[in-house]
């Protein structure tokens, strides 16, 4: 059994359901245009903080009528600190060298000189010890990857430990080396080491060759 309107009836109802569906897609393009925009505006508002990022341009990075993937807005930070672009720059600066001669990637502050990553010291790449040996692992050494590292620069609690035998079979850090992500959303994030710990692959350290400036 089913409930059967008349005629008359069921072509008001299909001319209703027309009306709906014809309304239906005016809305469709509209969102379309209306996402088309969005997306439009986030890469001028990207483009105009990174030619200028004052804090009124930075405001607008949290629009209301449109919002920025995080991972967009990380490369621009992180595009505009390696540029020199993210503070102002003080000509009494000492400069980092007195000479470059690597070509240049991108125009740099004054101060500011190319030098090839491994000149400046040791790069190494992280290493987990075997998880199914239980040497490897004690309460001597920190052990960390990726989330122990914060975006400020500084380093939380450790999940693991690793004993002296299993940071011979890691990669090893000692104070003053510079550990960074290499690898996953968070890549970028770098701390300086302030004790000897171990680290696992999605992290590469630079060990300098001589002092620098923290």
């Amino acid at each position: 059994m089913i409930p059967l309107p008349p005629l008359a009836e069921q072509k008001r109802i299909v001319a209703k359901v027309d009306e709906l569906m014809a309304l239906c897609d005016r809305l469709e393009l509209r969102q379309q245009e209306r996402e088309t925009l969005h997306a439009a505006l986030a890469r001028a508002t990207l483009a105009r903080f990174a030619e200028a990022p004052t804090l009124a341009n930075q405001t607008l990075l949290f629009h209301s009528s449109f919002s920025i993937p995080p991972s967009d807005l990380r490369k621009y930070i992180l595009t505009l600190a390696v540029q020199g672009q993210l503070v102002l720059q003080d000509p009494n600066d000492e400069p980092a060298e007195t000479s470059s001669n690597i070509d240049s990637l991108f125009d740099l502050p004054s101060n500011r000189r190319w030098r090839a990553l491994g000149s400046l010291g040791l790069c190494r790449t992280g290493r987990t010890p075997a998880t199914n040996e239980p040497q490897n692992y004690g309460e001597r050494f920190p052990f960390i990857g990726p989330g122990q590292i914060t975006p400020s620069g500084s380093f939380t609690a450790p999940e693991k430990a690793t004993t002296s035998r299993g940071l011979e079979n890691s990669t090893d850090a000692i104070a003053s080396d510079i550990l960074m992500v290499c690898i996953g959303g968070s890549i970028g994030k770098a701390a300086i080491c302030v004790q000897p710990m171990g680290f696992n692959q999605q992290i590469n350290s630079v060990r300098l060759k001589s002092a620098l400036p923290e």
